[in-house]
């Protein structure tokens, strides 16, 4: 078929039995099989034996109509050497449009590596984005050479052609001369959020909305470019605003299609995303599930032929800046940008996975003294990596812990090792290396404080949250409630970690409202199955997510009334920072709350003392004073001056007041004198768990 020798990449025709019918020249050159050797042969010749039941599935989804792009594997040759490809699995259908074989179009990583390479060598003076497109303009020139082949091919071939060329990754668009749509390849149809049905006929700059990268200017000129280069691929990086309002950065070009006397009959437009999307594995990269059976593979090979391995976790320093400054959007982008980075600079035979907010690397036939080395030079080759989002640069580093690959341990305990180095390196600043060893004296148990957002949402899941409970004394004489504020723990490892060890990963990946919602129903129930139920007050905390959920009033009355619990012993902590992020949305949570009868208090109040001027907002009915203000009242005569400060501002309002982190009883005494209603802290009472503090 024309479309073969066109090709740049390996390409077989396998029939519904798994039997290869066609493979084009680049095949036999990849696989070292003559093509009349490998005609009628089942396709498990050239798969791993390991790798043989995932491929007859991939096999039967593709003989289903489905497509699957982006498969990491291995190809045994011939000669039995193993090489390493990136497979796309797609449907060739009859006119009728029945499945009547699976189209294998594959890339040669390796092949890959070598040309990135290469490119880098003869193009040394341009900086990153310039090779970027001249290696795109070869990729584009490629397809569009393919689809000249396809305008010339007749009828029978071009269903063959059509299915191979839909298997392309890359986005397809082909146009009349005067750009009006005729097809859009599934890729396209994805990109675009158009339909080949519903564009055919439509101008092109109906359907693709693009802007200059740089400017953020409409472009209106992708034909006026294509006819001033006569016909040439001409790629450019530029934002595309996709049907459903998405922007997403794009390497673009236009080429000819051109009958056999050379006039132009319609154009290519080729479009490829310039960063992989967050629910895609980049070219390059493993999934989980492979990279641990690889390493589960390693520890095998360690233990019964001595091979030596070494695996590498590697985090970026300052991500968590990008994210606090420009949102996790950037975040992601950032992250996909860097594995990317990574991907060029190790070696072919490395394995290499994005662990949600690190890396994993596996590096084969490499003892500690190699990885450290390897590892140093990554290190060194990202220092002084920027990183653009909105018109703001950030300045990155790498961190990157070693762990040798040692019989007896297991798959995680291997990445154990290798987190507790990577934290290790970032806790001593950052952009270095530590390696792994029992004499660092750091137990695994004290770096397992952090939690990455897979793990949450498992844990979010399975409720494996606990709820504990701190009393709240009144210091006065008066008739006051007694209060118990509701405190989470999240249990893993055998262990109960505190917010801080969970909360911010857990606001990052947008899971507080649904652990708001288990904390509310949890605690209620937990209250109304206590002994003291009726005597004394819950006060349980709402995160600043979920204040914007409409939902959560109504949500909050079930619970009361599914529980027989009165609104009025009940109280919402809602933080000042809070209120400064959200402050419509606290406004209508806590009048709606309070309109049920709810009470609402105000935690954490000092730590940005020019809130005072806006509290006269919200209806507020507790003043909890900054446990950091509290706790040093004792010895520092200012911190003591500002206590009892915000307690008469809070008395003016009128409010209650309480003082967080009342550790001893100097402190207590000391709220006591400066007129403070209530005390919270060790010194009154520590966490237990919450039906024991109700009990």
């Amino acid at each position: 078929m024309a479309v073969f020798g066109a090709s740049a990449d390996p390409i077989l025709i396998v029939g519904r039995d798994g039997k290869i019918l066609d493979l084009n020249r680049v095949a036999e050159q990849l696989y070292g099989w003559r093509r009349p050797e490998l005609l009628g042969r089942p396709l498990a010749v050239l798969v791993s034996p390991e790798l043989q039941r995932e491929t007859e599935q991939l096999l039967a989804r593709a003989a289903r109509a489905e497509r699957i792009a982006g498969i990491d594997g291995e190809r045994i040759r011939k000669d039995g050497e193993k090489v390493a490809v990136l497979s796309s699995f797609g449907p060739m259908v009859d006119e009728v449009g029945e499945v009547v074989g699976i189209v294998l179009v594959e890339r040669d990583v390796a092949a890959l590596k070598a040309l990135r390479e290469a490119l880098h060598d003869a193009r040394g003076e341009l900086d990153e984005r310039g090779s970027e497109l001249v290696k795109t303009q070869l990729e584009l020139r490629q397809e569009i050479i393919a689809y000249n082949r396809l305008a010339e091919s007749n009828m029978e071939e071009r269903e063959q052609h059509r299915a191979i060329l839909e298997a392309i990754e890359g986005a397809v668009l082909v146009l009349d001369p005067d750009g009006g749509a005729r097809y859009l390849n599934p890729a396209a149809e994805r990109l675009t959020g158009w339909t080949a049905g519903e564009a055919r006929g439509k101008p092109v700059t109906d359907l693709l909305h693009l802007f200059d990268e740089r400017t953020g200017k409409p472009v209106r000129d992708a034909m006026a470019r294509f006819l001033a280069t006569a016909g040439e691929v001409v790629p450019k990086r530029e934002l595309l605003v996709t049907r459903d309002g998405k922007t997403v950065e794009v390497d673009d070009a236009v080429g000819a299609i051109r009958d056999s006397g050379g006039n132009i009959t319609g154009l290519v437009m080729t479009l490829r995303a310039a960063a992989s999307r967050p629910e895609e594995v980049p070219a390059g990269l493993v999934d989980r599930t492979r990279f641990d059976w690889r390493l589960s593979n390693a520890l095998r090979r360690n233990r019964e032929l001595n091979a030596r391995f070494s695996l590498c976790h590697i985090a970026v320093d300052g991500f968590e800046q990008v994210v606090e400054a420009v949102g996790a959007e950037a975040g992601e982008a950032l992250l996909w940008r860097v594995a990317g980075v990574l991907r060029e600079q190790v070696r072919d035979r490395d394995t290499l996975v994005r662990l949600d907010e690190r890396y994993g690397l596996l590096l084969e036939h490499c003892a500690l003294d190699e990885a450290i080395e390897l590892a140093q030079g990554l290190v060194a080759d990202f220092r002084g990596y920027e990183f653009f989002w909105e018109r703001r640069t950030f300045h990155l580093s790498l961190s990157t812990g070693v762990a040798e690959v040692m019989a007896g341990l297991d798959v995680p305990a291997l990445h154990d090792r290798a987190r507790v180095a990577c934290l290790a390196a970032q806790r001593a600043g950052g952009d270095r290396v530590h390696v792994y060893s029992m004499r660092d004296g750091i137990p695994v148990e004290r770096f397992r404080a952090t939690f990455s957002g897979s793990e949450l949402r498992q844990a979010v899941s399975r409720q494996q949250f606990q709820l504990y409970g701190q009393p709240i004394v009144p210091l006065g004489v008066g008739a006051l409630p007694r209060r118990v504020e509701v405190l989470l723990r999240l249990a893993a490892d055998g262990q109960l970690f505190s917010p801080e060890s969970f909360m911010p990963k857990a606001e990052r990946a947008g899971l507080m409202p649904a652990i708001d919602r288990w904390v509310i129903g949890t605690a209620l129930e937990q209250y109304a199955a206590s002994a003291h139920r009726g005597q004394l007050e819950l006060s349980i905390n709402v995160s600043g997510q979920s204040l914007p959920d409409e939902e959560l009033p109504a949500y909050i009355d079930a619970q009361l009334l599914k529980n027989g619990v009165p609104a009025d012993h009940l109280c919402f902590e809602v933080s000042e920072q809070s209120l400064e992020q959200y402050p419509e949305a606290a406004q209508q949570f806590i009048a709606a709350v309070k309109g049920r009868g709810c009470r609402v208090a105000l935690d954490n109040f000092g730590n940005h003392l020019t809130l005072v001027e806006h509290l006269k907002r919200f209806a507020i009915d507790y003043l909890k004073i900054d446990g950091h203000l509290v706790q040093h009242m004792a010895e520092d005569s200012l911190d003591e001056a500002l206590v009892a400060a915000i307690n008469q501002v809070g008395h003016a309002m009128p409010l209650k007041t309480i003082g967080q982190h009342a550790a001893n009883d100097a402190v207590i005494a000391q709220l006591r004198t400066a007129g403070v209603d209530f005390a919270q802290g060790f010194g009154v009472g520590s966490p237990v768990p919450l039906t024991e503090a109700l009990g």
